[in-house]
Order: C-alpha cells, then sequence, then structure tokens
C-alpha cells in the first residue's frame, strides 16, 4: 500500500470520528471520558497521598522513635489516603461534570430551581413546555412532550396532534419496561408524582439524534428532577383553581349588584304624565 494510500485512509478515519463528534456527539463516549478522568485523577491522588504519607511518617518515626515504622507506616498511608480521597472524589467528580457533562448539569441543578420559581406565577402549560425543553436539551433526545390528565400539555419538536394519536394507542402506566424501550416515538417515559402529589403526569422523551437512548446518567438526572417537576406542576394547578374560583365568584358578585343596580333604577323612576 502506498504511503498516499495510508495517509488517505488516516484522514477518512479521523473524517469520520470529527464527524461523529460534531453530529451526534457520542453521548455516551462523553460519559466515560468523564467517569475514565474522574478514576485517573483519583487513582493518581490515591497514590500521591499514599507515597507521601508513608514518606512522611517514616521521617517522622525516625525522628521522634529513631527507628523505622516498617509496614505500620504504609497502614497510617493506606488509612489517611481513605480519607483525604473521599473529598478529593467529590471535588473531582463535580469538575468532570462541569467540563463533560454540561448539559446534564445544567438540567441537574438548574431545572428545580426553574420550576420552584415559576410554579407561584405561571400556568401549568408555561412549567410543562419549561419541563420538556429543560429535559430534551439535558439528555439531547430528538422530542419531548409532557402529559397531564391524559393530554398533551407541552410538546417540542413534535406535534401536539402526533402526541394525541400516540397517547389513544399507549397506556404508559400499564405498559412493561420492555415494550417502552421498543418504542420508537417515545422510549423514555417518566411517571411525574410524589407522595405528597400523587401521580401528576408523564415525561415522554424520544430517542438521540443517532437513535440510541438516555444511558445511565442520564437516567439518574431524570429521575433526580421528576420530584421538583412534579411538586410545581400539581402547586401551580391547585393554584389555578384556587384562581378560577375567585374569578368565577368575582363575575357572580358582579353579576349581582348589577341586576340590583338595574333594579334600584327601575324602582327610582318617576312616572311620565298621561
Amino acid at each position: 500500500m502506498s504511503p498516499f494510500a495510508g495517509a488517505l485512509g488516516t484522514l477518512t478515519i479521523i473524517a469520520g470520528l470529527t464527524v461523529s463528534l460534531l453530529r451526534y456527539r457520542l453521548y455516551d463516549a462523553e460519559a466515560m471520558i468523564g467517569r475514565s478522568a474522574v478514576y485517573g485523577v483519583l487513582t493518581l491522588g490515591f497514590v500521591g497521598l499514599f507515597a507521601g504519607g508513608e514518606k512522611l511518617i517514616e521521617a517522622m518515626g525516625e525522628a521522634y522513635f529513631g527507628r523505622q515504622l516498617g509496614a505500620l507506616s504504609g497502614g497510617l498511608a493506606a488509612a489517611a489516603a481513605a480519607v483525604l480521597i473521599v473529598p478529593m472524589h467529590r471535588r473531582v467528580r463535580d469538575w468532570a461534570e462541569r467540563r463533560f457533562q454540561k448539559d446534564l448539569l445544567r438540567l441537574r441543578h438548574g431545572l428545580p430551581q426553574l420550576v420552584g420559581d415559576l410554579r407561584e406565577t405561571a400556568p401549568v402549560e408555561r412549567i410543562a413546555e419549561a419541563l420538556a425543553d429543560a429535559a430534551m436539551q439535558g439528555v439531547r433526545s430528538t422530542h419531548a412532550a409532557v402529559l397531564i390528565e391524559g393530554g398533551p400539555v407541552a410538546a417540542r419538536a413534535i406535534a401536539p396532534e402526533t402526541v394525541a394519536a400516540w397517547r389513544e394507542g399507549c397506556d404508559p402506566a400499564c405498559e412493561d419496561a420492555d415494550t417502552a424501550r421498543r418504542d420508537t416515538l417515545f422510549p423514555l417515559r417518566l411517571a411525574l408524582g410524589t407522595e405528597d402529589t400523587g401521580h401528576v403526569g408523564w415525561l415522554l422523551l424520544g430517542p438521540r439524534p443517532d437513535g440510541s437512548k438516555p444511558g445511565k446518567d442520564e437516567r439518574q438526572v431524570l429521575s433526580e428532577i421528576v420530584g421538583p417537576a412534579a411538586r410545581a406542576l400539581s402547586i401551580a394547578r391547585q393554584r389555578t383553581a384556587r384562581e378560577g374560583a375567585l374569578l368565577r365568584a368575582m363575575h357572580a358578585i358582579e353579576a349581582r349588584l348589577g341586576a340590583l343596580e338595574a333594579k334600584a333604577a327601575s324602582r327610582n323612576e318617576v312616572p311620565s304624565p298621561a
């Protein structure tokens, strides 16, 4: 094979990987890279802490006891490294998430705060739209929808009519996990509800652009946000119901006042002379 052909083959492979990264971003690869970075940094950190701690303990033993501590120094160094590695693990994990999983990090921390702010002022539809937008972007689904009381309240990158037609032929509460995974439209479905709110609705997510389904990290974050989202939707529904009842009562009072004013005006009318 000529050098030119070899170089062309190498460039083709690089171009293919580049297109995959830019178009599909190799979603699961990001999580694997982040996890590998965490393990690598923690391994180096543990080895460094162990080696440094062992040398320090040996030096202290010679200084205070006049002799080497032998295996005891290694055991103490390992124990100290194990204790110190715990806070280091949290810091490294947070760094890896910020570096490799920015969208997922925004979903985990940003959505609960957003729906918490919206639940006291925004209608249910606005909260459902925010949930669908954030979830779709966070796990990079092609489309998303939120169902409440059996009907689509929010649909993103998919027609509401398509969601309604899917809902007529599918009951997310009755289908098992295997059936859901085989569904090409909404392979991931999360029940929105808590012990306090009860069942509120469903968050439906489509596949990613490459046809794959959200991975373990994405599903974990989604399971964390359904509780705050369900509470926000429930509070917004209750607030909307109270506001509607108050508005109807005000309209009824206005109607009664208008009727009383008209009746009083008719009594005060002066009869015209014959």
